[in-house]
């Protein structure tokens, strides 16, 4: 027998309960590297959209109005075709966008009394078309959740740099509104990871929205600022306490709209996404807190 096999079984344990305490050693490491692949963050992106290709839908909607007189919702083209496309505006164009359009008209004949038939146009739901295109196989089952989440996006604002006159703040589920107004997507989310700056292994306590340089952040909730300044490798931060044991805070902005002490409702611009602080590039990093206590902001939005 080799001597590296009998010096193999001489050291090996001879009990049971030694034998148990061997294997989890041995098996710590392939269970950590598990929950670090595992953490990785599954999220909706917000579809990146120009302006140029929201006219296609809006120009889309007038024509079935001035064709039909039914006034549809240029929004739900745009919700429905960024789960049809998977997010990929360059595949809409002024064809798709006018078929989406007419697939949301419905029509109906009625034979009058003196033999001549009128026809009567009507606007078909949002559920409805759904199922139509889902019975197509041009989406799949559960697409409907995913289209409703989208429609609760500020679109407007991919037209315009400020905020726009028509906006209206919508809050998710738990009252928060959406803190980053205009395009943008979620390029890490509230979880153990290994910092991309620092390599060290740290619990990273918020999500961070990727956006351009100079996109409005709004309060995600009424309150009160307590903090406005620079923080370190936090950057500049606004920090609003909502006076209800929870609070928010808005990281590496490049610039600060409001001040200490100041109120602020829901919706209302605190600032501007930047890259200050210790960052790898221009986005917010987004943090919830509840009873002084970091939670994963997304389940409070509008997506999960």
């Amino acid at each position: 027998m080799p001597l590296a096999v009998r010096i193999l079984l001489l050291l090996m344990p001879k009990d049971r309960k030694t034998w148990a305490i061997v294997a989890v050693v041995a098996l710590l490491p392939f269970g950590l590297l598990y929950v670090l692949i595992s953490s990785v963050v599954s999220v909706i992106h917000v579809p990146a959209i120009e302006p140029s290709q929201i006219s296609l839908y809006r120009e889309a909607v007038e024509a079935v109005y001035e064709k039909t007189g039914v006034t549809l919702s240029w929004k739900e083209l745009i919700a429905l075709d960024a789960v049809r496309f998977n997010q990929d505006f360059s595949q809409a164009s002024r064809s798709k966008a006018m078929r989406l359009a007419d697939q949301f008209v419905g029509l109906v004949k009625v034979k009058k009394e003196d033999g001549t038939v009128e026809t009567y146009y009507y606007k078909k739901s949002l559920n409805a078309v759904v199922q139509e295109l889902i019975d197509a196989g041009e989406l799949e089952e559960g697409a409907l959740q995913r289209i409703k989440q989208y429609l609760l996006l500020p679109w407007e604002t991919a037209e315009s740099p400020d905020l726009p006159g028509e906006y209206v703040p919508v809050p998710g589920e738990e009252e928060l509104v959406f803190p980053v107004v205009g395009q943008c997507y979620v390029s890490d989310g509230f979880r153990e990871r290994i910092n991309p700056v620092t390599g060290r292994v740290e619990v990273h306590s918020g999500i961070d929205l990727a956006a351009a340089t100079g996109t409005p952040v709004v309060a995600a909730k009424a309150g009160r600022v307590v903090f406005a300044d620079a923080n370190g490798s936090a950057g500049n931060e606004v920090k609003i306490d909502h006076g209800d044991d929870t609070k928010t805070r808005y990281l590496h902005l490049d610039m600060i709209l409001v001040e200490r002490g100041q109120e602020v409702e829901a919706g209302q611009p605190i600032g501007r996404v930047g890259s200050t602080g210790r960052s790898t590039g221009p986005h917010l990093h987004f943090e919830y807190h509840v009873r002084g206590t970091p939670v994963d902001p997304a389940p409070y939005l509008i997506f999960k």
